[in-house]
């Protein structure tokens, strides 16, 4: 079973989300033995550039009308870790969502986001030369406290500049600690020319260093591993004690019933 999960949403572009998720759909072939080989789940990603307002929440929820498993997801772009005040699991504003990734745009976030958040993803915009150096025992620590490193392909597909950087930060990664460990490879796709199916997807982790037993994984069990993660995260403390969600966090089932499962 694969996953999508950074499927981009903002509130004025909520009308192509169903395009994009009736192209994902459209992905999920089954063979014979009735086994799926296409997309399993998606997360719809709000992006929010600095300090998290007290005002945005998520209005998105799962309709129950695709046969995908469908989560919310937040995506804080930070600079200092002093807009780190309020990213905790207390907070409505990050309760209202699934998934929690931060993308650190200096050394000193980096090295936070590695060390210290409550979060379940990085991602580092790597269609640029990183702005920081990238350091193996902050991606080691982070690895330890199961947050995973995102890759988006959308941009290898559609620019020729970003490839390039792309292809060699992510082979930089490789060798620095990651060797196919905690890289969640997701679409980040602006339009549905550029989603791309499983199959696509898992060659493409070639051309970034991924070692051949370890490329199914960036879509199947690192993915899945997250949303475990997320749960956790959302519905416990310290994985001792059980949250129960509220009534605006029960309109999205999906994630609710993954945590069940789980346990």
């Amino acid at each position: 079973m694969y996953y999508d999960l950074n499927v981009p949403w903002q509130p004025d572009t909520v009308a192509s989300l169903p395009q994009q998720l009736a192209s994902l759909e459209k992905c999920m072939v089954h063979t014979i033995d009735s086994c799926l080989v296409g997309y399993h789940a998606v997360a719809i990603n709000h992006r929010v550039e600095g300090k998290l307002p007290k005002t945005v929440s998520c209005d998105y929820y799962a309709s129950g009308r695709t046969p995908l498993r469908q989560y919310t997801r937040l995506t804080l772009v930070l600079s200092d870790p002093q807009q780190n005040y309020g990213i905790n699991a207390g907070n409505e504003v990050i309760r209202s969502y699934d998934l929690l990734a931060v993308q650190p745009e200096t050394e000193k976030m980096f090295h936070s986001a590695c060390t210290n958040l409550d979060i379940d993803i990085i991602s580092l915009d790597m269609t640029v030369r990183l702005p920081f150096p990238v350091r193996a025992g902050y991606l080691r620590q982070a690895l330890a406290r199961g947050i995973v490193f995102e890759l988006l392909y959308a941009p290898i597909i559609v620019d020729a500049t970003a490839r390039r950087n792309i292809i060699g930060n992510a082979r930089t990664l490789q060798r620095l600690a990651l060797k196919g460990d905690g890289l969640l490879v997701t679409g980040g796709a602006e339009s549905v020319w550029s989603l791309r199916a499983p199959a696509d997807v898992i060659n493409l982790t070639g051309l970034l260093g991924v070692p051949a037993h370890r490329r199914k994984n960036c879509l199947e069990g690192t993915a899945a591993a997250t949303v475990m993660h997320a749960a956790s995260r959302k519905f416990t403390h310290k994985s001792a004690v059980t949250i129960l969600p509220t009534e605006s966090e029960q309109k999205n089932t999906d994630m609710l019933d993954d945590f069940v499962e789980f346990k």
